[in-house]
């Protein structure tokens, strides 16, 4: 009546069902066919591409590209144990599938907190300050998914020639409004 089950070496067993209080994570196990329900986690690392809208505090929209490597903590049976609840959902699951959803919106509300808290020009000016603060405040995040940023590939800097852009072009609507309401002499407008 038993199954034994084998991982691969990229992978865990997570079981649940009968004998087990929440979830058990092996490489190998008895399983009970009718008892007892295992699916296997993948623990590669894999990379997420996330393009972000996000506002400045002086109420500039940007768009924000970014890719993660990212992957569970191996290392560390807890960790491992949260990222498995995560991905158990499905069977043969990875980061790309319903976890995916989920780290999605962690890390878009984070770039959101952080650039709600800087100016435009401040993330211009100091665009790796900026891209710390994210790293770090999503690292904090992730912790309670198990998982762990192994690298960040690519932060598009396409996007902060736009940025840049649109704050001149801002910068000159305001100076031309108040020219013709009388309030900034000629020398300082741009080309209206």
């Amino acid at each position: 009546m038993y199954r034994y089950h084998v991982a691969r070496p990229h992978e865990y067993l997570a079981i649940t069902g009968l004998g087990i209080n929440d979830m058990t994570l092996c490489k190998d196990a008895y399983i009970w066919p009718l008892f007892q329900k295992c699916i296997r986690i993948y623990v590669f690392p894999t990379t997420c591409t996330f393009c972000i809208m996000a506002k400045s505090a002086d109420d500039v929209t940007f768009i924000m590209t970014t890719s993660f490597e990212m992957g569970p903590r191996v290392d560390d049976k807890i960790a491992l144990l949260l990222y498995a609840k995560l991905v158990y959902p499905c069977e043969k699951i990875s980061l790309h599938n319903h976890a995916h959803k989920r780290v999605y919106d962690v890390i878009k509300v984070e770039i959101r907190a952080v650039a709600s808290l800087m100016t435009m020009e401040e993330i211009c000016k100091d665009f790796e300050a900026f891209k710390e603060k994210v790293l770090h405040k999503i690292e904090l995040q992730l912790i309670q998914f198990g998982l762990v940023v192994i690298q960040v590939i690519d932060v598009k800097k396409r996007v902060l020639e736009k940025i840049e852009l649109e704050a001149l072009r801002r910068k000159m609507m305001e100076v031309c409004k108040r020219r013709v309401r009388g309030h900034v002499p000629g020398s300082l407008c741009y080309d209206c």
